[in-house]
């Protein structure tokens, strides 16, 4: 009668490392929802200065390229 080989399986769970990478992700995605909101606000505020649409002046000439020289998401 003829034998086998021995061998050795070994298995790793990795439900916990799925579980905290899409954690992760998650967060990322939050972050980032949350930081683009109030971004994309001042951006619409500050074309609304550019284009003459707000009530008073000296706060548009002051703020407006101070706001535009800021990086765009």
């Amino acid at each position: 009668m003829r034998k086998s080989p021995p061998f050795v399986a070994v298995l790793h769970d990795v439900t916990r490392e799925k579980k905290v990478s899409q954690m992760k992700n998650d967060f990322v995605s939050h972050v980032s929802h949350e930081l683009k909101t109030p971004l994309a606000s001042i951006t619409a505020y500050s074309e609304m200065l550019v284009d003459g649409e707000a009530d008073d002046e000296a706060p548009a000439e002051n703020s407006t390229p101070i706001i535009q020289s800021q990086p765009s998401v």
